[in-house]
């Protein structure tokens, strides 16, 4: 009797233990698989993540001080295997250096012309295969330079592009953006129509629109002129996978990050948060660094965000395992670099792209980060010489330098 009795117990006891971690820590919920991870259910705690956790190595890289090369940090900077490529978010020229940070050209320029663009550039991306840069100008354009600058094609989409992201994959061009349902405006582009389609597909070498892709949903249609009611996100660090994740800051819903099934015309929802946020502006950004691995920034805004308002902002960044189902509150230390913050103040998404942790920064900026950090009384000794070595390598007045970490194909993390 006793050994049937404890039969029983072990077997409880491997049921018991089994069922935890199907079910991980209870933050994270699958149904029909969408993961969905409840805030209210992590743990305060705040676990720090080293950076070396993320990345394979790290390394500070000085761009060239030309005067065609100079930009604001946080212009969006991506990272290739051969370039470095900046694309400006206000009325400035696409810029294209080396891995090395040498310039190499600016792409494009400002003009009604052929090959020219009045209007800023929506997205960029490089085939490095082919030599060839695209920009998806406002708009409905989207243009081909070779990587020395020289304009070589353009091509149209059947609608106006409101925050485009591109994918590229077998000389296939991929075009995802948030479709808008024009209220005003259309006369002035009565060759676009309005099909509020959220993809388009093109042979990029002939330029022909090969189909419209289907809208996945009607709340992700914005109404009116689309002008400043949202952005996409789409970071792509899975080869071969294109992310898709907008953010309508004029419709109350939760934010989705979607895969798009390119083979089976779909776009299938994948993550999202669950969080009831008071305003549109407080939503979230989810980042895939992995298949198994998801980042999520939380971004509240207290006060009136105008010109003319008082309002502060509080950041949350959490860590999702999608194997163990659980979660954690994050801080992403650049141990690497004497312990610096490696995401301080700054959007999530800006920093992992492409399979890359990029941070571009000027050389002013992170001299003060480094004499903060010094000032720290619990600061290691290894990591005050790490420090004061770089910071002797910085000189004001330069161009910005870029933090550079490739991915690592396997991250493991412990939430717990």
């Amino acid at each position: 009797m006793k050994s049937f009795f404890l039969i029983i117990t072990v077997l409880l006891c491997v049921y018991s233990c089994n069922r935890a971690k199907s079910d991980g820590d209870g933050s994270v919920s699958v149904n029909n698989g969408v993961f969905t991870v409840s805030l209210n259910k992590i743990k305060s705690d705040v676990k720090i993540i080293p950076l070396s956790s993320l990345v394979e190595s790290l390394e500070l890289v000085q761009l060239e001080c030309h005067e065609d090369a100079f930009f604001r940090s946080f212009e969006m900077t991506t990272v290739y295997e051969r370039y470095i490529g900046v694309r400006p978010t206000l009325h400035d020229n696409f810029k294209l250096f080396d891995r090395s940070g040498n310039f190499l050209t600016t792409v494009g320029r400002r003009g009604p012309g052929p090959g020219e663009y009045t209007n800023s550039i929506g997205y960029a991306i490089i085939d490095e295969k082919n030599e060839l840069i695209y920009l998806a100008v406002h708009p409905n354009k989207i243009l081909v330079y070779n990587t020395s600058g020289q304009f070589v094609k353009e091509f149209f989409t059947p609608q106006m592009m409101f925050s485009p992201r591109m994918f590229l994959s077998d000389d296939i061009l991929t075009v995802a953006h948030i479709p808008t349902v024009f209220l005003v405006g259309r006369q002035n582009h009565p060759e676009m129509n309005n099909s509020g389609s959220i993809m388009f597909q093109f042979d990029v070498n002939t330029g022909e629109l090969l189909k419209e892709l289907a809208t996945p949903a009607e709340h992700f249609v914005l109404r009116g002129s689309g002008f400043g009611g949202g952005v996409v996100h789409s970071n792509q660090n899975i080869p071969g996978l294109f992310d898709f994740m907008p953010r309508l800051f004029t419709q109350e819903q939760y934010d989705t990050l979607y895969h798009i099934d390119l083979k089976n015309n779909k776009c299938l929802p994948i993550f999202t948060l669950d969080y009831n946020f008071t305003t549109p502006q407080d939503k979230p950004s989810f980042i895939q660094l992995n298949k198994n691995l998801i980042m999520t920034q939380t971004v509240k805004i207290h006060g009136t965000p105008t010109p003319h308002g008082t309002f502060s902002v509080e950041r949350c960044l959490i860590a999702t395992d999608l194997t163990t189902k659980t979660s954690s509150r994050v801080k992403i230390i650049n141990d690497f670099f004497g312990g610096l913050d490696a995401l301080p103040d700054n959007f999530l998404p800006n920093h992992f792209r492409r399979g890359y942790y990029v941070r571009s920064i000027q050389p002013e900026d992170l001299m003060e980060d480094i004499k903060d950090r010094l000032a720290d009384r619990n600061i290691s000794e290894n990591d005050r010489q790490i420090l004061n070595r770089t910071l002797s390598t910085l000189r004001e007045g330069t161009n910005n330098v870029v933090f550079i970490g490739k991915l690592k194909n396997e991250i493991k993390l412990n939430l717990n």
